[in-house]
């Protein structure tokens, strides 16, 4: 097949202009070479390895992804096999185009997003750069990012202001923190029960004062 597609695209180019530009849809990067030399000859030919359905429009947003993205972004994505290897290689305004909501906490600053994945066809959530779940349609990962968020939300609220929240973290005292929440006690009862009346009381009071 990869012979019949080469002696294809080679009677093609007799009838075209230079200027025509031809696409082989593949991953077999075994066509490179073969683009290469066409190219040599001022040939117009490149190789694109997503879908088919990336290329009709048959989704929404997969169609508006594609159209923003030029011929040299669509001849990066035939370059790499993953969405970590490819976004480790887009500048930071090639990668927007590729996110959809995102959020920034404002006390722990922890960033949540969901980016399209053009190698899976998935709609991945990420919190802090960590993988939290991914969904076949947009509208559930959506779903999905608005619960996140509102737990994100209720977590760090606690602390009030950044400052509060950045002393606890030197303090070692986020985990104390979020434990007598969630068991309805005081921070000193808490640290009491952990660490002693004595060392309790005394961390609980450098932290407060």
């Amino acid at each position: 097949m990869d012979f019949c597609i080469v002696a294809q695209i080679s009677m093609m180019i007799r009838s075209l202009s230079s200027k025509q530009k031809i696409v082989i849809i593949s991953k077999d990067k075994g066509y490179d070479s073969v683009i290469e030399f066409f190219k040599e000859h001022q040939y117009c030919i490149e190789r694109y390895s997503l879908s088919l359905l990336h290329y009709i429009y048959s989704q929404i947003y997969p169609e508006r992804i594609i159209k923003k993205c030029d011929t040299h972004l669509l001849s990066k994505i035939s370059l790499y096999s993953s969405m970590h290897e490819f976004k480790s290689h887009l500048h930071k305004k090639e990668y927007q185009i590729f996110l959809f909501d995102t959020y920034s906490e404002p006390i722990s600053n922890a960033h949540m997003y969901i980016e399209y994945d053009i190698y899976t066809y998935r709609y991945n959530v990420y919190e802090s750069g960590l993988l939290k779940n991914d969904f076949q349609n947009l509208n559930d990962a959506q779903h999905y990012f608005s619960q996140q968020k509102q737990e994100l939300c209720h977590k760090y609220q606690i602390y009030h202001t950044r400052t509060l929240f950045l002393k606890a973290k030197e303090m070692k005292l986020n985990g104390y923190i979020e434990e007598a929440l969630q068991k309805g006690q005081s921070l000193h009862e808490c640290l009491k029960v952990h660490l002693g009346e004595r060392a309790g009381y005394q961390l609980f009071q450098k932290f407060v004062e």
